[in-house]
C-alpha cells in the first residue's frame, strides 16, 4: 500500500510540475500575444474612425460655407483636428402648420 501511494503521489507532483512549469506559461504566453494582437487591432480601428470623422467634418464645413450656411467650424488646414460646432440655417424659414380639424356629424351614415 506505501509503494502505491508513493507512485501515486509522485504522479500527482510530477503533473502539477508540469502543468506549473511548461503548460501554464505556454498558456500565459499564448494569452499574452492574443490580447497584444486585439490591443493592436483596437489602436488601428480607433485611428482609422478618428481620420474618418476629421474627414467628414471638413467636407461637411467645406460644404455648408458653399451653400452658404452659418457653420462655426474650427480645423486646422494642415490636417489637424476638425470640430463642427454650430449649423445655423439662416437661409430658411418655414411658415407654421396648423392642423385643420373636422368636425363628425352623427346620423349621416344611417346609422341613428
Amino acid at each position: 500500500m506505501q509503494i502505491n501511494q508513493a507512485v501515486v503521489n509522485n504522479r500527482i507532483k510530477a503533473h502539477a510540475d508540469r502543468i506549473n512549469r511548461l503548460e501554464f506559461k505556454m498558456y500565459e504566453e499564448a494569452m499574452n500575444v492574443n490580447v497584444e494582437n486585439h490591443q493592436f487591432v483596437l489602436n488601428l480601428i480607433e485611428t482609422q474612425w478618428r481620420a474618418i470623422e476629421t474627414s467628414h467634418s471638413i467636407t461637411y464645413c467645406d460644404y455648408l460655407r458653399k451653400i452658404n450656411v452659418t457653420a462655426q467650424c474650427d480645423y486646422d488646414a494642415s490636417g489637424g483636428e476638425a470640430t463642427l460646432r454650430e449649423v445655423r440655417p439662416d437661409r430658411c424659414s418655414f411658415a407654421p402648420v396648423l392642423p385643420q380639424l373636422y368636425r363628425r356629424w352623427v346620423g349621416q351614415c344611417g346609422m341613428d
